[in-house]
């Protein structure tokens, strides 16, 4: 689960990115940048501080329960890259980049919601919800032209911020578990 931190991190970067693309390059893009990147830094150093305080520890058996949850994990992961792909294609196709982000984050919320069930967290669901309801209002003010590149920011915010929220809950209680 730990590794899920550092890969959150990144993701949080990458769809801080975004904000260029949805409000443009300006200064509202670029502290939201700053600050998304900044949160990320703060995931690593967790995470990585939480990966010293693990090594230094007795190695604990594998648990079966753990080593399954792992495997529904990649299944998952799998699953949702490959619906990004066949999306990030057909939209390429067609000319609808604009529909690109909102369309991936709804995927990644969406994909928090089987996460949430192997890890038995409500987290997981809350943030799936609003990834999906944000990425939803994307898809569908862009389709009757209330909002053009603004839905690709406002998306790319949600999926930021799901992605901190989930990367410092994994962090926090990690180093919870550990100290306990």
């Amino acid at each position: 689960m730990l590794q899920s931190a550092f890969m959150l991190a990144a993701f949080t970067i990458f769809w801080a990115a975004f904000l260029f693309w949805g409000f443009g390059v300006n200064a509202l893009s670029a502290i939201l940048f700053i600050a998304f990147a900044g949160l990320a830094i703060v995931i690593i150093r967790s995470a990585a501080k939480a990966r010293l305080t693990i090594r230094l520890l007795p190695d604990a058996p594998v648990d079966p329960e753990d080593k399954q949850a792992n495997t529904r994990w990649k299944i998952i992961f799998s699953i949702q890259g490959g619906a990004i792909v066949a999306v990030c294609a057909i939209l390429g196709i067609q000319g609808q980049y604009q529909y690109i982000v909102p369309a991936v984050a709804l995927i990644v919320g969406i994909h928090y919601f089987p996460l949430g069930a192997i890890y038995r967290t409500k987290i997981h669901f809350v943030a799936g919800a609003f990834v999906v309801l944000v990425a939803v209002f994307g898809i569908i003010s862009q389709a009757l032209g209330i909002l053009g590149f603004e839905a690709i920011g406002i998306s790319a915010i949600a999926a930021a911020l799901s992605t901190v929220i989930l990367g410092m809950y994994i962090t926090c209680v990690i180093l919870h578990q550990e100290k306990a």
